[in-house]
């Protein structure tokens, strides 16, 4: 269950070398500029209040993981989750 999100642009996600875009949501054109959240699961969503259709990456790996850690400086904010 994903609780926690926070905003990145897909364009920064894209340089993660086993990214590979999901489809879009109907409306949705997938620019580097476009807004998407990280959630607390490691999966990506083009909207955090939509259903499942907005998933847009879920390739959890540890190397995904790391790049999230090291790359992005993504770490869950646990107050958040209380």
């Amino acid at each position: 269950m994903r609780t926690y999100f926070k905003a990145y642009l897909l364009g920064d996600l894209r340089q993660f070398a086993g990214w590979k875009d999901g489809p879009a949501p109907a409306g949705v054109e997938l620019t580097d500029d476009l807004v998407v959240y990280l959630g607390n699961d490691y999966t990506v969503v083009v909207n955090p209040f939509a259903d499942e259709q907005s998933i847009l990456f879920a390739s959890v790996d540890d190397d995904w993981r790391a790049f999230c850690h090291e790359r992005l400086g993504f770490e869950v904010d646990e107050t958040a989750l209380a």
